[in-house]
């Protein structure tokens, strides 16, 4: 009898899972709780597949639980829209212990895809943009430990405030999967030096394991005029990107007028791996690095130190001195190179000065 029981029981979940329908969602609140209007697109009962958000100019949003998806994510912000994470939670039965106790990833991936797989991995695209992100907790997004495939991952004119409390271990963190092309332009990223985050980028496997042509594809790695403040505790730059592809032929990395401060040392040997292969593409123009020095703990120029591995000979050697970084301003001082150049995020740029100009601790070729 038992065994006609569990047999019965067996037939039962698998014609309720069947019974769930894959929904595409689409959602353009004005202003509310984001977790709250995706569950009403899905309904109850299903599972959201693509996820689609359009922000309305000047909204004003909370975000209660992950956004849960099986399949892409697009969130297509407007100005002045802000999104408050500070109470996110992972969605029942979506996240790991950690992330249950201590609040959810942005983006948290279904444990089960709701798209066909690629030589086991299952491929989506993760775009954001035009939006401030206000006290991230957790993960910008995770992968749940399934192997997701991320083709592009694409976050384009965000501020991103990380007041991160929780275990994790990337800002972005792949357990299973990882990316094919990853960029990061016009954007902010600022915390508070968390010791437990290790790095900003975590991610796995490369471009034949995830079943692409080599001969044909690359690893695309893109940071355009981002400012990022405060992200890693002060000695751990040297694990910005964890990515389960460096040291491979097939990587296209084009890193320029980025500002890294107090992000740790050795960022970009962090950031492109210790052995670039020789066929790898890079390029690198006018990004600063400031760190705290290992001995005496003073923000400092480390402009020699990372042209070991940023070889362009074109780093910007001025403090940018923002304004109030405590209250997350950070417009540029008139007189410095960064000024000068435009780099960092767009939006903090001011006209440059020369009857203000800051001394450069290291003249390199500008």
């Amino acid at each position: 009898m038992r065994k006609i029981y569990l047999f019965i029981m067996m037939i039962m979940t698998v014609m309720t899972s069947s019974a769930q329908t894959s929904v595409d969602v689409v959602i353009s609140p004005t202003s509310g709780d984001l977790s709250a209007a995706i569950n009403e697109a899905v309904g109850a009962g299903n599972v959201a597949k693509n996820i689609t958000i359009n922000l309305a100019a000047g909204g004003s949003y909370t975000l209660s639980s992950s956004i849960y998806a099986g399949a892409d994510v697009v969130i297509n912000g407007a100005e002045n829209a802000v999104i408050d994470v500070t109470n996110c939670k992972a969605p029942a039965g979506g996240g790991s212990d950690e992330e249950k106790g201590a609040g959810g990833s942005f983006i948290l991936m279904n444990s089960t895809p709701q798209v066909t797989d690629t030589n086991g991995y299952y491929r989506v695209n993760i775009n954001i943009n035009n939006v401030t992100l206000k006290g991230l907790q957790s993960n910008l997004f995770y992968d749940n430990k399934i192997k997701y495939c991320v083709v592009n991952f694409t976050i384009d004119n965000v501020v991103m405030q990380l007041a991160t409390a929780s275990e994790i271990e990337g800002v972005i963190a792949f357990k299973k999967g990882g990316y094919k092309d990853f960029t990061i332009k016009n954007s902010t990223v600022y915390g508070n030096n968390y010791k437990k985050l290790k790095s900003f980028v975590i991610s796995k496997g490369n471009l034949q394991e995830f079943g692409y042509d080599i001969t044909k594809e690359m690893h695309n790695v893109t940071y355009l005029n981002n400012t990022f403040v405060n992200v890693l505790a002060e000695t751990s730059g040297e694990s910005w990107a964890n990515d389960g592809f460096v040291g491979e032929p097939y990587v296209n990395y084009n890193i320029q007028k980025n500002i890294w401060y107090n992000c740790g040392i050795d960022l970009v040997i962090g950031l492109v791996g210790k052995d670039i292969a020789p066929t790898a593409k890079k390029l690198f123009a006018k990004n600063t690095y400031y760190a705290a020095d290992e001995n005496s703990g003073v923000i400092k120029d480390q402009a020699v130190e990372e042209s070991v591995a940023d070889t362009s000979n074109d780093i910007l050697t001025t403090d940018p001195t923002f304004a109030d970084i405590a209250n997350g301003d950070f417009h540029l001082h008139a007189g410095s190179l960064q000024a000068k150049f435009q780099t960092g995020d767009p939006r903090r740029g001011v006209a440059y000065s020369a009857a203000q100009a800051l001394p450069a601790d290291i003249v390199l070729n500008l």
